[in-house]
Order: C-alpha cells, then structure tokens, then sequence
C-alpha cells in the first residue's frame, strides 16, 4: 500500500463550557491542521494515521476527516533525502469534492 504523508487544514466544532452570548464572537468553527499518513481517501473522507506501522497496511492514532471540513490538504515531500519537509498544496476547496491522487 502507497502512503502519502500529508498536511490537512480543517475546520472543527467548537465547545464552550461557560457561559457565553448567542452573538458571542466566541462561538466560531476553529481550524486545526494535522500532519500524518492518509490511509484511505473516498467522496466523504479522509483517514489519517499519525503513525504508520512499517511492512504493515496499519496505522495507529487514526483521525477520520468528514471532507466537507477540509480546506487544503498538502502532500509532504522529503527534499533531495534530507530532513527537510516541503508542502505541495494538491487541493484546496470549500467543498467535498477534494481528490489528491497524483
């Protein structure tokens, strides 16, 4: 199984255990950006491994990304074998129909 490591920008729910006002500027989505390995992609989401077994077709901490909150995914890529990690952004979108397949 092909793995890509990937960056993922997506909006998140937001809780608040106070008490705020309706009109609170509070009360917004949050963005959150994960780094990790994407197990599997279709039409409704994206699965993501913050660990990869290596030799294994499994991850572990795995994170499920419905794709109508994705906002960008970048594909990381070591550059010329160093430590180095550069982003490729490959989709950006308010909607789901976010593909990455290169």
């Amino acid at each position: 199984m092909e793995v890509k490591k990937v960056e993922v920008t997506w909006l998140d729910a937001c809780s608040h255990d106070d008490v705020v006002s309706v009109t609170s500027h509070e009360l917004q989505p949050i963005t959150m950006v994960t780094v990790g390995w994407l197990m599997l992609e279709d039409e409704e989401k994206l699965v993501i491994a913050r660990d990869l077994l290596v030799g294994e077709e499994c991850g572990n901490r795995v994170l499920v990304v419905p794709k109508a909150v994705v906002q960008s995914i970048a594909v990381l890529i070591r550059a010329n074998g160093d430590h180095h990690i550069t982003g490729k952004v490959v989709a950006k979108s308010e909607r789901p129909e976010l593909v990455i397949s290169q």
